[in-house]
Order: structure tokens, then sequence, then C-alpha cells
């Protein structure tokens, strides 16, 4: 929109990277009307903290003094974190280190009270997924397919409840 060329993607790791992107351009989605809510489009966000229980720096945590990482996932229909442990000197997740887990379904519980994570043993597909993570792009398709998987049959299974 400026003329300007978009810097590089983001590789893994890119904490030393003086200039990159991560996410989609957004410059076309400016003079279009806005979509509807059953679009699967998704945002990616992280919550640094320096242990799994509260504590005095649990909002703003020294790099040194992170632990856990929260990666969350949320479109129109649902929210999902795993708080993974994270290496401070590599910047990296141990995607094998799951500390929790949160799914939420925010057309039936807006105020995420209901945390269906908990709901099963979730072992099996987060050791598959887990590879996924080693072979492809990263932590983002790595949780988008973990979504998939968990959420399989939930948006059917809700609006043929409706009325």
């Amino acid at each position: 929109m400026a003329g300007l060329e978009a810097p590089d993607s983001c590789p893994d790791g890119s904490f030393k990277v003086e200039l990159c992107t991560e996410g989609d351009n957004l410059a076309y989605t400016f003079g279009r009307r806005e979509r509807g809510v059953d679009d699967e489009d998704i945002a990616f966000s992280q919550y640094p903290r320096p242990s799994d229980r509260p504590q005095v720096n649990s909002d703003l945590p020294f790099l040194k003094d992170i632990k856990v990482m929260g990666y969350s996932l949320r479109s129109w229909d649902y929210r999902y974190t795993l708080w993974l442990g994270f290496d401070a000197n590599t910047f990296k997740p141990n995607v094998t280190d799951v500390h929790a887990g949160e799914l939420y379904m925010l057309a039936d519980d807006p105020l995420e009270d209901n945390n269906l994570y908990d709901h099963g043993d979730h072992s099996l597909m987060l050791r598959k997924t887990s590879r996924l993570h080693q072979e492809t792009r990263g932590l983002q398709d790595t949780m988008r397919q973990q979504l998939l998987y968990l959420t399989a049959g939930m948006k059917g299974h809700r609006q043929n409840q409706k009325p």
C-alpha cells in the first residue's frame, strides 16, 4: 500500500533476525466488506510465563525467567492454547513438554468457563502432531492440526442441536 516491499517471512527461531514478518498480508482486505463468522481465519498469539503458578513477575517476566510459553489459536468458534516448556536460550518451545491445554467453544461458552481440553486423553494426538512440528513449517501448523483434531464434529453437532 505504501509502495514498500514486504519483508521475508520469519524462520523458526527468528529472535536474532533483524527484520522479518509473520502472518498474512492484510492489505488486500482494505476496501472490502468484512467476511462472515463462518470463515476459519485464525489469530496466533503467545504469552510468556516464568512458571506454571502465578508469581510477582508472571505478566512481565525477564527473558531469562521464561520457563513456560502459552501459544494460542483463536478463531470465531474456538480458542485453543497450549502451555509448553520453553528454552530461553534457544527461544524455542519443547512441544513434547505440555504443561497444560485449554480448548473453549466460544459460541456455547463465551466466558471460557468450560475447558474441553481436559475431556479426554490427548496424548496420542499430541505425540503424532509433535512430529509435524519437526517436519513442517512450525508450531502454528502443528497447533492448527491439533485444533482440527480436537474440534472434529463439534460444529456440526452444535448446529444440529439448535432449533
